[in-house]
């Protein structure tokens, strides 16, 4: 991958990471990862790259205080962008902003992690979590599949088009 498409594509990122904050984009993870496919896809057609990323659904984790001032763990189900040397790039500002996040693909490397989790800082029923997250996961993999075969309806504002595209 030339240095080119990697810095134009990390900037598409964060013109993307921009526009949701400002707008308080949120629960968008489908949308976002179709967005920046489909901009991933012009500049590599533009730059005469190959294509090189897909989308991957994954269970992410990251701390957070909650209502009553404790830290704790965040655990749900995500959509993100893996660029072809399996570097993850999150399209959501919600979670992407998020410090300390730990992204997972499959089951085993969660429940590994869920060892290492100090049940100090989860409030609530971890191992239901986990289940719920996976399965929600799992859920996501049917939109993962639909986005690799170019099977989707992106529906994206025009606002957003108009604001990365100026």
């Amino acid at each position: 991958m030339s240095d080119l498409l990697r810095s134009s594509v990390f900037v598409f990122h964060d013109i993307m990471m921009k526009f949701q904050k400002e707008n308080n984009i949120k629960s968008e993870c489908i949308a976002n990862t179709q967005f920046f496919l489909e901009g991933a896809k012009k500049i590599c057609s533009e730059l005469n790259e190959p294509f090189i990323f897909r989308p991957e659904a994954v269970t992410v984790v990251y701390p957070v205080i909650n209502s009553s001032g404790q830290k704790c763990q965040k655990l749900h189900s995500h959509m993100v962008v893996i660029m072809g040397d399996h570097k993850i790039i999150d399209p959501s500002y919600e979670v992407f902003s998020q410090k300390d996040s730990w992204y997972f693909g499959d089951a085993k490397s969660l429940c590994d992690f869920e060892k290492s989790i100090h049940t100090d800082y989860y409030t609530g029923d971890l191992r239901k979590d986990i289940t719920t997250a996976l399965k929600n996961t799992l859920s996501l993999k049917v939109y993962e599949t639909h986005m690799e075969n170019d099977i989707f309806n992106p529906e994206y504002t025009f606002e957003q088009l108009k604001y990365v595209y100026n």
